[in-house]
C-alpha cells in the first residue's frame, strides 16, 4: 500500500467521523434555537472525545498529509495531536 492510498484511508475516515457525528448530534450543533438544555452529550462519537469533529479534521488533513508525502509536517502534526495542550485540567 502507498503513502497516495494511505492518506486517502485516513481522509475518508475523518470524513467518515465528520458526518456521523453531526448526524449523530443533529440540528442541535448547527443552530442555537435548539438546545441540550446545557447538558453535555456524552454519548455515540461524543463519548470518546469532547468534540469528535475536530478529531475529524485533523485525520482530513493528515491524510493530505500523507498523500502529498510531506512526512515531516505528518509527524509533526500527529505528535502535536498525542502529546496535547501543555494545559491539561
Amino acid at each position: 500500500m502507498g503513502g497516495d492510498t494511505i492518506g486517502r484511508l485516513i481522509g475518508r475516515l475523518g470524513e467518515a467521523l465528520r458526518l456521523y457525528s453531526v448526524a449523530f448530534i443533529g440540528t442541535v450543533s448547527r443552530t442555537r434555537s435548539e438546545s441540550t438544555g446545557g447538558k453535555v452529550v456524552t454519548t455515540g462519537p461524543y463519548a470518546l472525545v469532547r468534540n469528535p469533529l475536530y478529531i475529524g479534521n485533523f485525520l482530513i488533513v493528515l491524510g493530505v498529509l500523507v498523500f502529498a508525502a510531506v512526512a515531516w509536517f505528518a509527524v509533526i502534526a500527529l505528535a502535536s495531536l498525542l502529546l496535547g495542550p501543555a494545559d491539561r485540567r
